[in-house]
């Protein structure tokens, strides 16, 4: 991670369109157990009483109010495809998923590449000398790339030396730390980027400082291919 605002709490607008994928494959998944659940009711043999209850009850639905629910149903996919192509447009974007800790390259709505990451750990860590605090978050919200570096440069922030129980240099070179951040970072905002790691058995963990570790061949795709203004979701 570079820079030194860490922690920092970002009020953005809520993400609930930026899942309007999973909506849509939650909405399938409906009607399919649905399904399922229906004709294995009907086929068992012998039904229990309970299951006797519940095709009793399907079997007296009324067929209007079925076909109007169904049209519910289809008129909500609809509303739910068209909100994701105004979000989702067809120049690329990122996604990052960080309770689960992965990464996604978007193009329009189709995913062209997916991989594990590993965003911030949550950790709080305290310097008592000068009152401080940070805690270690990767920030949620909208956001776009802000920059590109090639072989960036790590320039540790005070709470670098205070974790480690080090003193807090005065001049910027003894900051300075060349090959931890792989061969691109991306910036997306109040020193926070996305970057390359050299600990790769740690992706798909959440261990960072705030910035979003991923491995060098995903760092290189994603660097090749987000522009300044590159939308970057985090949720």
């Amino acid at each position: 991670m570079l820079g030194s605002k860490v922690g920092l709490k970002r009020v953005t607008p809520a993400l609930a369109d930026v899942r309007v994928r999973a909506l849509l494959g939650v909405l399938g998944a409906a009607v399919l157990v649905s399904a399922v659940v229906f004709f294995r009711l009907v086929f068992r043999r012998p039904p229990a009483e309970s299951q006797v209850e519940v095709v009793r009850e399907i079997a007296h639905l009324d067929a209007k109010v079925m076909r109007k629910q169904i049209s519910l149903m289809e008129s909500r996919i609809r509303r739910l495809t068209e909100k994701r192509d105004r979000l989702l447009q067809a120049s690329p974007a990122i996604l990052v998923d960080s309770a689960e800790n992965k990464i996604y390259l978007l193009q329009g709505s189709k995913v062209v590449m997916q991989d594990k990451c590993s965003t911030g750990s949550g950790l709080e860590l305290t310097d008592r000398r000068g009152n401080r605090s940070w805690t270690f978050e990767t920030p949620r919200g909208y956001f776009s790339v802000l920059g590109k570096v090639s072989n960036p440069v790590w320039l540790r922030p005070d709470w670098a030396f205070i974790e480690e129980g080090e003193s807090i240099p005065k001049d910027r070179p003894s900051r300075a730390v060349a090959d931890v951040l792989g061969d691109y970072a991306i910036a997306f905002g109040d020193g926070y980027f996305i970057h390359g790691t050299l600990y790769t058995r740690m992706l798909g963990s959440s261990v960072t400082h705030g910035c979003i570790r991923v491995d060098d061949e995903t760092l290189k795709k994603l660097y090749q291919t987000a522009e300044r203004g590159t939308p970057i979701w985090i949720y």
